[in-house]
């Protein structure tokens, strides 16, 4: 009976140090898991020849990917760039460095055939999305920082100088 209380006391000392930094971990899962997406994305925008980028709604705690083709279509068919959602448990910063509004794409509405217009009532194909980190063709990427931020510790994603996605860590 001993031995009992004393592995159920080991057990109750290893699982209650791990219960508050619950939030700090998913955030730090969340943060290698962006950066490790918009570095495919990166590899992908190269490999297909199309502009591609990642749009962040902070507001909904999600980020969803999109290509361009005839419009802005959002990428749902591939199973690594799917809409993700980030959990409540942590909170979602971003913020572009630079106005890439006039860089970003877009078909010119005199372009645009009227037949097309109303065939093109699909959700997935719109013009190019708000918050839309770009990534061109040749990998060139907007500078921007991304954060995603736990209970204790705050994690940041940036670009390095030779535009690799870098996550970083700040205890608050």
């Amino acid at each position: 009976m001993m031995l009992t209380v004393f592995l159920i006391g080991i057990t109750i000392s290893l699982v209650i140090p791990r219960i508050g930094n619950d939030s700090d971990d998913i955030a730090k899962l969340e943060a290698r898991r962006f950066s490790a997406l918009v570095t495919h994305l990166q590899d992908e925008a190269t490999i297909i020849g199309l502009p591609m980028g990642v749009e962040v709604s902070v507001t909904e705690n999600r980020y969803r990917f999109w290509q361009l083709g005839d419009g802005w279509q959002q990428i749902d068919k591939q199973q690594v760039l799917r809409e993700r959602e980030v959990p409540d448990t942590v909170q979602m910063s971003f913020t572009l460095l630079q106005d890439e509004k006039s860089d970003i794409p877009e078909q010119n509405e005199d372009d645009r055939d009227p037949s097309d217009q109303a065939e093109n009532s699909d959700p997935s194909q719109s013009p190019a999305p708000s918050n839309l980190l770009v990534v061109e063709p040749n990998g060139l990427i907007v500078p921007f920082l991304a954060g995603f931020a736990g209970e204790n510790t705050d994690y940041r994603i940036a670009l390095d100088n030779q535009l690799n996605t870098v996550v970083s860590a700040n205890e608050r």
